[in-house]
């Protein structure tokens, strides 16, 4: 089968190519980071008298936080050399795309005072609209090994190590409008936090030649990097176009 899979191969030299990808960006970890972050001067001290603690404009948005479990579609480009038939190395950059998750949450209450005293601070129950966006971006120097079944077709084992980057932000804007004598108001607020991380990646997936210099190859590619436990483990499936020179 090794001595086929040399004969149906093209032989030796640099190649090219790019494409798509379906990704996968997870995680258990607790992503409310906004407490007690915003910035804006009409985020006040939040110290005056007869308001609950978790009224408070700068305390949080939301009690429990939010995980994230999304799907982007992204992109992708290689150059490498084939050694021999079935050995090659390969530069790539992937980007994972952007993904998203929004949410519109109506407050237990009207955010109102615990003594009769002081004023609600909205006319109506809070609103809140709340957004997650996340994003990764590698670069990866894998290994592959070809065996080719065919002239047309045969299956790909890739392994290497990435270098890889993660953008994380939250957005969060009151919707209601604010009761008539109310101290402060609750600003909307964005957070971004960006982690970096390397680690291994290995790969499964099948070329198809399409002619002598073109190919058709789609693969699954696990990534062993968590961004300090902000995405675990991200996954890709990739479909790329390549050329022989």
């Amino acid at each position: 089968m090794v001595a086929g899979s040399a004969q149906a191969a093209d032989g030796t030299g640099f190649y090219a190519g790019g494409g798509i990808g379906w990704n996968q960006l997870e995680t258990d970890k607790d992503l409310n980071f906004l407490t007690g972050t915003a910035t804006n001067q009409a985020c006040i001290d939040g110290s005056i008298s007869g308001y609950p603690t978790d009224n408070l404009p700068c305390y949080t948005y939301f009690d429990d936080g939010s995980s994230f479990n999304e799907t982007a579609f992204g992109v992708d480009g290689f150059v490498g050399y084939q050694f021999t038939p079935a050995l090659s190395a390969e530069l790539q950059y992937v980007w994972f795309g952007e993904a998203n998750r929004f949410d519109n949450v109506i407050g237990p209450n009207p955010q109102g005072g615990v003594i009769p005293t002081i004023p609600p601070l909205y006319q109506i129950d809070e609103e809140l609209n709340y957004e997650q966006e996340a994003s990764i971006r590698a670069v990866n120097i894998a290994g592959r090994y070809s065996w080719m079944f065919s002239k047309k077709w045969g299956i790909n084992l890739v392994g290497g190590w990435t270098f890889a980057k993660a953008e994380y932000s939250q957005f969060a804007d009151n919707l209601q409008v604010q009761a008539a004598g109310a101290p402060w108001v609750r600003p909307a607020t964005k957070i971004t936090d960006t982690n970096s991380d390397n680690g291994f990646i290995v790969g499964l997936g099948t070329t198809i030649n399409t002619t002598e210099r073109t190919y058709l190859r789609i693969e699954y590619t696990y990534y062993d990097v968590d961004f300090d436990n902000t995405f675990v483990n991200p996954t890709r499936l990739s479909f790329d176009i390549g050329f022989r020179f």
